[in-house]
């Protein structure tokens, strides 16, 4: 049996068990070490197609372990689960060099923002929302937002990510206005025209900003 395909089966087989008290230590230790597994599955995989022709089982089965991962995100409960979930939101990205192995640009974006709408709004859960944004931080990359079709895909999900938590406390506030700046100072420096399009997603965006400032 292929590692890949043992270390895909197993991780699923726990994050499918999220109301198994049993199960609670193993998620939150493979959300802690995400970055790891991804690299053992991806890796494994690419000796074994190597010799073995592409069935697009792989790809099919990572599809299914990420909407798994989506599905923990989205849930209320058990209460230990929110640990589960901000460990998963502090690791995701670290997952995204080796998922370019598998997905393009367009669905690697997709991939990322079908996990952050994932995640259910609630103003009460203050360390979750603060790595969300943090995740949002990372989002704003030259691979995702400088190519014309991953960037209709993700900028319409940070700015309306942004603009959720621009009226929260002050602590959801700064990592706020951290994801704006990085976004402006993105589009700025790389000296790419910005299109009608961009700067209508834009413009609601810097007049929260200014609200907020004054």
């Amino acid at each position: 049996e292929q590692v890949f395909r043992v270390l895909l089966f197993c991780l699923k087989s726990y994050l499918e068990q999220p109301d198994n008290a049993a199960c609670a230590s193993h998620i939150r230790s493979s959300m802690k070490s995400l970055k790891y597994l991804f690299k053992f599955i991806i890796a494994s995989h690419r000796c074994y197609a190597a010799n073995h022709e592409d069935d697009g089982s792989f790809t099919r089965d990572m599809d299914s372990l990420l909407n798994v991962i989506n599905d923990l995100m989205a849930r209320t409960s058990p209460e230990w689960v929110i640990g589960a979930q901000i460990l998963t939101l502090k690791n995701f990205s670290d997952i995204f060099d080796d998922l370019y192995e598998v997905y393009g640009n367009v669905q690697l974006s997709e991939i990322a923002c079908r996990f952050v709408e994932s995640i259910q709004e609630d103003s009460s859960k203050l360390q979750l929302n603060i790595q969300k944004l943090g995740l949002m931080r990372k989002l704003v990359r030259e691979d995702m937002l400088l190519h014309e079709e991953s960037q209709k895909i993700v900028l319409p999900v940070i700015v309306a990510q942004a603009r959720n938590h621009f009226y929260g406390t002050p602590e959801v506030v700064v990592p706020c206005v951290s994801v704006v700046g990085r976004l402006v100072q993105l589009l700025r420096s790389t000296g790419v025209q910005t299109s009608d399009w961009v700067a209508d997603q834009l413009l609601p965006l810097l007049s929260d900003l200014f609200s907020v400032i004054e």
